[in-house]
């Protein structure tokens, strides 16, 4: 199997249901595809959906439309398991927890939004093994059973990687609050540009062969001359 990013709660796997998390984001578009699959199914885990602006009605699911940041990160930090809309931050946000992730894309076909780029951004996760994907056809009961075949040593190894790649995806929070708050002379204006700019080259790195040229460009705020520069002396 591929690289996972993420250990089961142990407690859980022992024969308790796990707890499944279940994200479709703020978009206005209905997501009903993902939960009727849920719904249809023989899972007998834990499920609770934050639904956003997709109306449903679950026996199976407690459903949540809207939560609060600090309830959404608390739910995120207890569940065992995420199964997550395309959304950038839906599937970073939890990446950099160390959650096991998998992604279904609203699709441009079925009316779920407006292009298909969570599509793209799902295929470039799931090719290096960072989360599985649930699409049109599969079975999400044995997408969730492949979801507990993990192993400590691919966590190790991939650890580090996930969270540099999976912060640079987010808005630049961290360094826009350190940029704030330094009182900049010339010199710290001239280090701290330059220590942003190995941040980016790095991140950008750790992205080569796992996004395109010009969408590690965009991620990561560089020119996309950087980006090709990078990818020669990578060869």
């Amino acid at each position: 199997m591929g690289k996972y990013v993420t250990i089961l709660s142990k407690s859980r796997i022992l024969g308790v249901d796990l707890l499944i998390l279940v994200t479709l984001g703020t978009q206005a578009e209905p997501f009903t595809r993902l939960l009727d699959a849920i719904e249809k199914s023989n899972i007998k885990d834990e499920i609770i959906v934050q639904a956003g602006n997709t109306p449903y009605t679950s026996n199976k699911m407690k459903i949540m439309k809207f939560m609060s940041y600090q309830e959404m990160e608390d739910l995120v930090n207890k569940a065992d398991l995420i199964i997550t809309h395309g959304g950038t931050g839906s599937i970073v946000e939890p990446l950099k927890k160390g959650k096991k992730i998998i992604g279904c894309a609203r699709l441009q076909k079925y009316d779920e939004h407006v292009d298909d780029h969570q599509e793209e951004l799902i295929n470039a996760f799931v090719a290096k093994g960072y989360i599985l994907e649930f699409k049109d056809g599969d079975n999400i009961e044995e997408i969730i059973e492949k979801a507990k075949d993990i192993s400590e040593e691919d966590v190790r190894r991939l650890e580090a990687v996930i969270y540099t790649m999976a912060d640079k995806f987010l808005e630049k929070i961290d360094l826009d609050e350190v940029r704030s708050e330094m009182r900049m002379t010339e010199l710290g204006k001239m280090l701290y540009k330059e220590a942003e700019k190995k941040v980016k080259l790095e991140s950008a790195k750790n992205l080569l062969g796992i996004l395109n040229d010009e969408l590690i460009a965009e991620k990561i705020g560089i020119p996309l001359e950087d980006v090709l520069k990078l990818k020669e002396e990578m060869k």
